[in-house]
């Protein structure tokens, strides 16, 4: 039986940091919020936590991998035939490396790409239906400070190239650009085609969750974390709200992030992003590798 009563909100890496405290923005919102996640031990956690401040939340949890094709696409059959809408698709699960191994996902991408880039395209695409069916939808990216300057090598964009002399942080803020720039794209094609889902970005900042401790800090690196954290960054209540606000105020095409010095925190608001993501030749030009990644038409207005 279908779920109809509710607004829903599907977040990614919702079980923990900033996922978290969007999640429980959301729920004080008045949203049904499933909760994508690979770790159904650490969902239900936060659910638990969630559901005991605020009894009368309907959180739902429900098992995905941004990096395996295979488990976004068995996720989005389950997502379509529980629910009859939604009106968030807010893609915030990441992964973050500071070393210079070069991981691929289960399907032989490039992981920080697989994460960032494709696996959310790859949602969108199969969750479209739906979509484009909920009256006022929104799609939210997840971008980083870290993507200014971080323009992709569009006949490299894997990074399969001297991996090793760049490392993982590059190829992460590669990956966020990557997937801001797609943003726009796709907001330029869904316009185009009339599809009536509104296309958002978000950064949250500098704020330090589990995601860096989990990438192979150095000890200097841990050093790092620790003054950042304690110092210059934000919350990971502080640095969900320009997500929040993504999903709940924003326009089709706003970016939002922290207003603060360098937008590293502060009150959340409209940011610039790098202008480079706005050109159309290279949008256009990455909505055709993503697709071919995943193996669908570029045509989004098709059956995926």
């Amino acid at each position: 039986m279908k779920t109809t009563e509710q607004k829903i909100a599907i977040v990614t890496g919702a079980n923990g940091g900033i996922g978290k405290n969007y999640t429980r923005m959301m729920i004080e919102d008045g949203f049904r919020v499933v909760m994508a996640v690979r770790n159904e031990k650490a969902a239900q956690r936060v659910k638990d936590e969630l559901v005991q401040s605020h009894p009368q939340a309907n959180i739902d949890i429900l098992k995905v991998d941004m990096g395996d094709l295979s488990s976004i696409e068995a996720f989005s059959d389950v997502i379509k035939g529980t629910y009859s809408r939604i009106d968030v698709l807010a893609h915030n699960a990441g992964v973050y490396f500071f070393d210079n191994e070069r991981r691929e996902s289960a399907d032989g991408i490039e992981l920080n790409l697989a994460v960032h880039f494709v696996g959310p395209y790859a949602l969108t695409m199969h969750l479209l239906p739906l979509l484009k069916e909920t009256i006022g939808s929104r799609v939210i990216t997840m971008s980083s400070t870290e993507h200014h300057g971080a323009q992709v090598s569009l006949n490299d964009l894997q990074m399969e190239e001297g991996f090793e002399n760049k490392g993982n942080v590059v190829a992460y803020a590669r990956s966020k650009w990557a997937a801001l720039a797609l943003s726009h794209a796709m907001k330029r094609q869904f316009e185009n085609e009339g599809l009536g889902v509104s296309i958002l970005a978000a950064h949250p900042g500098v704020s330090i969750t589990g995601i860096q401790h989990k990438g192979n800090p150095t000890l200097m690196q841990r050093a790092a974390i620790w003054i950042f954290g304690k110092t210059l960054a934000a919350s990971p209540s502080q640095a969900a709200k320009p997500m929040y606000m993504a999903s709940t105020v924003g326009k089709s095409g706003e970016f939002y992030g922290p207003t603060g010095f360098k937008e590293m925190k502060g009150e959340a608001g409209i940011v610039q992003p790098d202008i480079a993501t706005f050109n159309e030749s290279t949008g256009q030009n990455l909505l055709s590798q993503v697709a071919e990644l995943i193996d669908v038409k570029c045509n989004v207005a098709a059956e995926f």
